[in-house]
């Protein structure tokens, strides 16, 4: 041994020697199990993360981790050794592109970098290879899981298609539009629909007051949307009325259109003619009309409205309400005397709130009036009411309801039978003495039955004719050229009966018969007595 360990260490020499080989040997053992802890470790890394890293022996064709050849690789679903066993797990239609990219590693050291998709569950993976520099034979292979960010990218590429087809809808939509539509940011033009494109005419603006204006904002907003009033151009030919506004949106991006108000505009002149007519016709009528909308506020009134009652027009115009208009009636006795008076304008007032269907009552004012009031439901909510004073009409009714009961009770006591048929020759009135000349029953002698039904109830009491048809007709005749006649008419129960018409001026026929037997027989007797 040399003198350094006998120097150094009171030792024996091959004690020493022993101790330097046990060292050696621990130091050995603890390096292994260390790597192999390490080697533990990565490979539960490798299997637990999402990249996978492996190397490939391009001659043998096998996957490994250079350490245990034999091991076979597992990652997610896929389970390899091989070439082949590593290639079957992937679609059939993705082989050829497998083994090319493995060829051209091998032969010309390309870098690997494909997208496979397995056969079972169609998980997506990212195959990254690239071969060792001065060792052919191996090469780093990395397998990525991107099955998530493919479905992320798939489902984002659905989207992108959607909106791309919403965008290209709405375009169409917008192209579609009657009216002029654009969009800008800021002061660029990114979307003008034809309908603007017709308006503007692309890039130069033309209307009645302005022409060759060049399509800037800065004029836009001057001509069309400085005020945010209608502006009258001229669009394809013809005169419109168009009021343009703007919309504003996150992002500096701005909605313009063009609303065309022409048709709205003629209607409201329509309208407003027709309200202009309306209100004449009804400041014409000789009945007063008010108008309450839906708070029982009087919203109009004509003229004979205000004079029927007597009202304070400047009162009128006010407005008032319901309730009030009949407070200044009662407290002026010019309303219905009622025992429960809020009862009635409460009524009255519930009735302006919910009437559906035309309302008719027939009031007696203390002034000795009789109104007659209409109350209907207005079409613009509220009602209106018409006030028509038949004072007047009521007398003259009862005066010839008077007259018609005197002349009627005269003809009910005549001898004669008297009927009078209207010029369609419908029986109007008839008295007691015509049913019973001829023996007509009370319900056949009804007002509106026609002379043929009567004269086929008489038709036994007539002589008899060879064509009764031809006899009827010829009466018929008669009573049609409205030509005073008188005739006798014997019938065939023995009895003669005097006929006399008479055409009366409204149109109708007054026939008169008058049993004349006794009369013509008295006659006979004297001139035979005179004779003997």
């Amino acid at each position: 041994m040399p003198a350094f360990f006998s120097t150094y260490f009171d030792f024996p020499p091959h004690l020493m020697l022993i101790s330097f080989l046990s060292i050696t040997i621990l130091g050995l053992l603890g390096y292994i199990l260390y790597s192999n802890f390490i080697y533990k470790k990565l490979l539960r890394t490798l299997k637990r993360g999402n990249v996978f890293i492996t190397f490939f022996h391009q001659e043998k064709k096998v996957f490994s981790y250079l350490t245990k050849r034999k091991e076979i690789l597992k990652f997610r679903e896929l389970s390899f050794k091989t070439f082949n066993e590593f290639m079957n797990h992937f679609e059939e239609a993705e082989h050829g592109g497998i083994r090319f990219a493995f060829q051209s590693l091998k032969q010309q050291k390309r870098p690997i970098s494909l997208t496979l998709t397995t056969k079972k569950g169609h998980h997506s993976y990212r195959l990254n290879a690239h071969a060792f520099r001065g060792n052919s034979k191996w090469a780093v292979i990395m397998l990525h899981d991107t099955t998530k960010q493919e479905t992320e990218k798939a489902a984002l590429r659905l989207e992108a298609k959607m909106i791309s087809s919403s965008i290209k809808l709405y375009k169409q939509a917008f192209d579609h539009l009657p009216w002029p539509l654009w969009i800008r940011e800021n002061h660029e033009l990114l979307y003008c629909n034809p309908a603007c494109s017709r308006l503007f005419e692309q890039r130069n603006f033309k209307s009645a007051s302005y022409s060759d204006t060049p399509l800037t904002f800065t004029t836009l907003n001057r001509i069309f949307l400085g005020d945010n009033q209608p502006k009258a151009v001229v669009f394809e030919g013809t005169r419109h009325l168009f009021h343009f506004k703007e919309i504003p949106f996150p992002g500096r991006v701005t909605l313009g259109y063009g609303e065309d108000l022409t048709n709205l505009h003629e209607k409201e002149k329509l309208l407003s003619q027709h309200l202009f007519s309306y209100r004449e016709v009804l400041e014409s009528l000789s009945a007063g009309v008010a108008i309450y909308d839906e708070e029982q506020k009087l919203s109009y009134y004509n003229k004979s409205y205000a004079r029927t009652f007597d009202f304070d027009e400047n009162w009128l115009l006010s407005a008032p309400h319901l309730g009030e208009v009949l407070d200044n009636l009662r407290s002026r006795r010019l309303l219905t005397e009622y025992a429960d008076y809020n009862a009635y304008k409460k009524e009255q007032i519930n009735l302006v709130k919910n009437i559906t269907t035309p309302h008719e009552t027939l009031n007696h004012l203390p002034d000795g009036r009789a109104m007659r009031i209409i109350a209907s439901p207005h079409p613009r909510g509220g009602s209106f009411y018409i006030f028509e004073d038949l004072t007047d009409r009521l007398k003259l009714e009862a005066k010839y309801n008077t007259q018609l009961a005197v002349h009627r009770a005269t003809l009910d006591n005549l001898f004669e039978g008297v009927a009078v048929f209207g010029s369609d020759n419908r029986l109007q009135f008839s008295n007691q003495a015509f049913s019973d000349i001829w023996n007509i029953p009370k319900d056949i002698m009804k007002r509106g039955e026609h002379i043929s039904t009567l004269a086929e109830h008489v038709r036994h009491l007539i002589s008899p004719t060879n064509n009764w048809e031809e006899y009827k007709n010829r009466v018929m005749g008669l009573v049609n050229e409205r030509q005073q006649k008188t005739r006798k008419i014997h019938r065939s129960d023995g009895k003669i009966i005097e006929f006399s018409y008479i055409p009366l001026p409204d149109g109708s026929n007054l026939m008169s018969y008058h049993d004349i037997t006794n009369q013509l027989k008295l006659e006979e007797a004297v001139a035979f007595t005179v004779n003997q």
